[in-house]
């Protein structure tokens, strides 16, 4: 073998109690079961051959550093890595490495500047040779699959569709990890200005939770200097909700909340309250009105919530202003924006008036904007071809245009009638619906015309998929309704995709959901198993099989016919899970288990293997249940199967711990009481209303959220935050 590069050794000599010289070594190598597993992965790194996929031992603790020459590259190992390891052995979430203080990791950066993965083991596998063995052979099998590939002249480039689905459903379902690697994968595409790019991000940091990093970002300042999107608008108000207003919205609030330090929050984003927002005036947004009325106030902009929609309580509104002693009269507390004299406006004469009225318009009410607007369009080509030489100046035209030149009325219609054009780019369409759509108004979307292009082309069939994260978002904030054929034609279409992935699989159990909650037929239901049982056979994996666990949850909660259908798709996920019952983690092996009796009856239990007891006491050390022993683990969600499901598994797992259910609609003292006495509070946020949230956040500020509503997201959601906080 050709001796090691000088890095290499480096790499081993730090703090490693793997001897590189031993295992390149004929005279003194190790014992031959070790060599076998460490040979082909340094081997490999001795070549220059990537990826790298290397081992470290510190501490008795055994983990992987995965390398490629490029994020591209990296990206598509981190999913080559997923499918090939799964979690039976090792933690699926794999953690990306940019910057260090590890000296180990700072030689290996050099060689790898676009960031390391590191896969880290599960306590079971650290403790047996067998799941060891089995991590080192899965890596060496993923080298030898990429010699096997033949050689490609440039990077493989997802389609920019493609990325912006799979990060919009990521957002959706508030996976922050998925988010945040999906951004870092969008950044490399080049197809994005840097305000949409800030835009994208800070929808990844809301899938995060990260409130403070939202209103702290350094490049906000790129929004508050112009008038702000939208979509932008109502992220900054949700995260101020969750740093302190949403405590405010009920009434008789106020009294607990402190104004100086409400003040300290949202001065920074004083523009942003100066004027009313562009958002809809529909009750479905009455709490984003309610949020910028409290920004408002607390700031002394008086004369904007004399502007607020009809909808927003009166009573409450007249608590606000006598918590924060603002009469209408009163002078605004804080100016930051700049204020123009109420003076007739006229077509501009000369470029320093047109200048003036669109600086003026960044701070103008919607009537005023309108007469804005009505002057611009008198301006002379000669005037606006000027605004060239001034990119913020040309933005808020852009701006001003997007908003009145009928776009917003025409909408989803005049989205879907470009898709007719066949010479229209596919980035360019998926790009405008991801920056326009929050603004397209509701009488834009016509159920019928998406239907008829569900059923066109394969180009459009594509389109249609990449659009459905933000159909799905834009239909659900504005609480509209669709029938139940269809999302079945929906759930039809991503069924046909050539490749299907897991962000597909738990895209479909939203359709399913909106399916499910609309009148259907017997014939229907079968049609979705079917749809299911496609769907299932091209994007059926490991990953993927916790979200198909939540579409049959959804399927057992019904109480519509159609329960061979049931039976039917579930004897093929069955089949699915026993294969690779190894593979599963504990909590899905118990669930597939609980699930099987519910719809096959008890005597279902010859067909799964009969490990399952030293399975547990395997996992122990890494759960600890001995330190459950007293706690109460409250959990709360109207979906009250799921919930019993995931007591009665995390009951089993934790050995000693209490799990209480409450599934009330509105905050009774019941639920109050829980939520003071538990040790740990969840909340199935999916499955609840507000009306319970605001009175247990206010109790507890260390909520638990799970993905989605079903058994396995509360139990993953559990299990995760006992990792995270090392409860042991």
């Amino acid at each position: 073998m050709s001796s090691s590069p000088g890095w290499l050794q480096r790499f081993f000599a730090s703090d490693n109690q793997i001897v590189l010289d031993r295992v390149l070594s004929s005279s003194n190598p190790y014992e031959p079961r070790f060599q076998a597993l460490l040979q082909p992965l340094i081997a490999s790194a001795v070549e220059g051959a990537w990826p790298m996929l290397l081992p470290v031992s510190r501490n008795g603790e055994l983990y992987f550093y995965g390398a490629e020459k490029d994020r591209r590259s990296l990206e598509e190992l981190r999913q080559i890595l997923q499918a090939s390891l799964g979690s039976a052995d090792t933690y699926p979430d794999y953690r990306l490495i940019k910057d260090t203080e590890d000296e180990a990791e700072r030689i290996l950066l050099e060689q790898a500047p676009a960031g390391l993965i590191r896969i880290d083991l599960l306590a079971r596998t650290q403790s047996e040779f067998v799941y060891r063995q089995r991590v080192f052979q899965g890596l060496a099998t993923v080298l030898a699959l990429y010699r096997q590939r033949p050689r490609m002249a440039t990077s493989f480039k997802r389609p920019l569709g493609r990325i912006l689905r799979d990060f919009f459903a990521a957002c959706q379902l508030k996976d922050g990890s998925a988010a945040s690697r999906l951004f870092e994968e969008l950044k490399t595409t080049g197809n994005f200005s840097q305000r949409n790019l800030i835009s994208l991000e800070l929808q990844a940091l809301e899938a995060e939770r990260r409130w403070t990093d939202i209103v702290d970002h350094p490049r906000l300042i790129d929004f508050l200097g112009g008038r702000i999107p939208v979509s932008v608008v109502s992220l900054l108000l949700r995260a101020l909700g969750h740093l302190g207003t949403d405590s405010l919205l009920e009434r008789g609030a106020f009294g607990c909340a402190s104004l100086e330090q409400l003040r300290l929050l949202y001065r920074p984003l004083s523009p942003l309250f100066a004027t009313p927002p562009l958002l809809e005036v529909r009750e479905c947004f009455v709490s984003d009105w309610m949020r910028w009325a409290v920004g408002a106030g607390v700031l002394g902009y008086s004369e904007g919530l004399l502007e607020l929609p009809n909808f927003v309580d009166s009573e409450w509104l007249d608590q606000l202003r006598e918590w924060v002693g603002l009469s209408i009269d009163n002078e605004p507390l804080l100016i930051t924006a700049q204020t123009f004299p109420k003076v007739e406006i006229t077509e501009p004469q000369n470029f320093d008036e047109f200048r003036l009225l669109l600086e003026r318009s960044l701070s103008s009410s919607m009537q005023e904007l309108q007469e804005i607007w009505l002057a611009l369009q008198l301006v002379s080509e000669q005037l606006r071809s000027r605004l060239i030489a001034y990119p913020r100046l040309q933005f808020v035209w852009q701006d001003l245009s997007q908003t009145f030149d009928g776009s917003r009325e025409r909408g989803w219609q005049g989205w879907l009638g470009r898709l007719e054009d066949v010479s229209a780019d596919p980035d360019v369409l998926i790009r405008d619906l991801q920056e326009q759509s929050q603004n397209w108004s509701v009488e834009s979307f016509s159920e019928t015309e998406f239907s008829k292009r569900l059923h066109g082309s394969s180009c459009t069939g594509i389109l249609l998929r990449d659009s459905l994260p933000l159909l799905l978002d834009w239909l659900d904030s504005r609480q509209l309704l669709c029938s139940a054929d269809f999302w079945l034609e929906w759930l039809e279409l991503l069924a046909l995709d050539d490749l299907v992935n897991p962000s597909d699989v738990l895209l479909a159990g939203q359709v399913v959901q909106h399916f499910l909650s609309r009148p259907s037929q017997l014939d229907d239901r079968i049609r979705l198993g079917e749809a299911l049982e496609v769907l299932w056979e091209k994007g059926g994996s490991v990953t993927a099989y916790p979200g198909m666990l939540e579409i049959i949850e959804l399927l057992l909660e019904e109480s519509q016919p159609g329960q061979h259908m049931l039976q039917k798709l579930w004897l093929v996920l069955q089949g699915f899970a026993v294969n690779r019952w190894a593979r599963l983690e504990l909590s899905q092996r118990y669930l597939t288990k609980s699930l099987a009796g519910e719809i096959l009856g008890q005597d279902c239990e010859a067909n799964f293997p009969r490990a399952l007891t030293q399975d547990v006491d395997s996992e122990n050390s890494a759960f600890g249940p001995a330190a459950m022993s007293g706690k109460t683990l409250a959990i709360y969600s109207l979906t009250e199967g799921a919930a019993r499901r995931a007591k009665a598994v995390l009951e089993d797992m934790f050995a000693g711990l209490d799990v209480e259910l409450n599934h009330d609609h509105t905050a009774t003292p019941t639920l109050l009481n829980l939520a003071k006495k538990a040790s740990y509070f969840l909340f199935v946020a999916g499955s609840a209303k507000h009306q319970a949230f605001y009175p247990v956040s206010r109790i507890r500020q260390d909520l638990i959220y799970p993905l989605g509503r079903g058994a396995s997201s509360i139990i993953d959601a559990f299990c995760n935050y006992c990792s995270d906080n090392s409860l042991s």
